[in-house]
């Protein structure tokens, strides 16, 4: 008899046990559902909600994933944020740091203002960061540089001061680095060039300084390059010739000194960046460091009968007897300065004040 009772109770034991679990397992997920809603009621107050360009179903009873631009996971928790050019304003709650699957947070183009919370570097899980065009101020957190799950970080055209985070260079898994725009100072961290797996780098428009790190040669998928419209200087480091993927350089308007490596100017020419020019004006005259000086003429008018726009790097053949002249017209105004910059090689030799402009991109 003892036994008999004793494989009942264990039975009644274990169904307990199932029971419990799976109660447990439900007051969680319904805990869990309740606090992502409360973190998103902060962020839709904090944000100015009821003027959003978008708030359907907000603050309602309906589920989640309903709310506009929530997307959630199986178990209803909330994995990815996109309410960019709606109208947001006001500060980033910490309460968004607590939505700890969040995978993607997007509030680009709105008017958010204050400091970018430090908490947002605790999102393990987070991806895609993208905080573009707002009003975003003080120094970029080091903290984000604990998001080593981060593909994609944006963070452009706001106004972020100080020295970009050495923290930055933790962030092994990216692909998308965007910072331009902002008021960022100081030298480009060479830790970057740990990035291997970056493809996009946008630092321009910032105040930074000192010399390309060598280290960025290092970034072998990199495909675009932007550093225009800072205050580097020194000479370009020729370890930037590595870089046998790039479709976009732009190192303008900086104070760069010396000639071009011939390890960039080979890297170019295989590469098949036609739109490359030095032209930047001197005090005393043009740059010493001409890409090609007047012998560019002739790569020039190797595709004379193409229309080529420097500006933007577009490339289109011309048509008809309109086409033609267009393109003779584009050709004499790409290779007039060219002239110039020959004739005037020898005092730039002699100047003592010399920069670069330096712009390439795929044709």
């Amino acid at each position: 008899m003892g036994t008999g009772n004793d494989s009942v109770w264990i039975r009644i034991g274990i169904i307990s046990a199932i029971v419990g679990g799976i109660v447990i397992g439900v007051v969680v997920w319904l805990v869990s559902q309740d606090s992502d809603r409360d973190r998103l009621v902060a962020l839709y107050e904090a944000t100015d909600g009821t003027n959003w360009e978008n708030d359907a179903n907000w603050l309602s009873g309906s589920p989640l994933h309903e709310w506009y631009g929530v997307t959630t996971d199986d178990d209803g928790r909330v994995v990815g944020l996109s309410l960019g050019y709606n109208r947001m304003k006001g500060q980033v709650p910490g309460e968004v740091a607590s939505l700890s699957r969040l995978a993607s947070l997007s509030l680009g183009g709105n008017r958010l203002s204050g400091e970018i919370p430090p908490h947002l570097g605790s999102l393990a899980s987070l991806g895609h960061l993208d905080l573009h065009g707002n009003q975003l101020s003080g120094e970029a957190p080091p903290h984000l540089g604990s998001l080593i799950n981060l593909t994609y970080l944006s963070l452009h055209e706001n106004q972020l001061s100080g020295e970009m985070p050495p923290q930055l260079a933790n962030l092994t898994n990216l692909s998308h680095l965007d910072l331009h725009g902002n008021q960022l100072s100081g030298e480009i961290p060479p830790h970057l060039g740990s990035l291997v797996n970056l493809t996009h780098l946008d630092l321009h428009g910032n105040q930074l300084s000192g010399e390309i790190p060598p280290h960025l040669g290092s970034l072998v998928n990199l495909t675009h390059l932007d550093l225009h419209g800072n205050q580097l200087s020194g000479k370009l480091p020729p370890e930037l010739g590595n870089l046998a993927r790039l479709t976009y350089l732009n190192l303008s308007g900086n104070r760069f000194s010396g000639e071009v490596p011939d390890e960039l100017l080979r890297a170019l020419d295989e590469l098949g960046l036609l739109s490359y020019r030095a032209l930047d004006t001197l005090v005393f005259g043009a740059p010493e460091a001409t890409v090609g000086g007047v012998e560019a003429i002739v790569d020039f008018i190797d595709f004379a009968l193409e229309l080529v726009d420097l500006g933007t790097g577009a490339c289109m053949a011309p048509s008809g007897p309109l086409g033609v002249a267009q393109g003779a017209a584009n050709l004499f105004l790409m290779t007039a300065p060219l002239v110039v910059i020959g004739l005037l090689k020898p005092i730039a030799r002699r100047s003592r004040s010399r920069r670069i402009r330096l712009y390439a991109k795929r044709s």
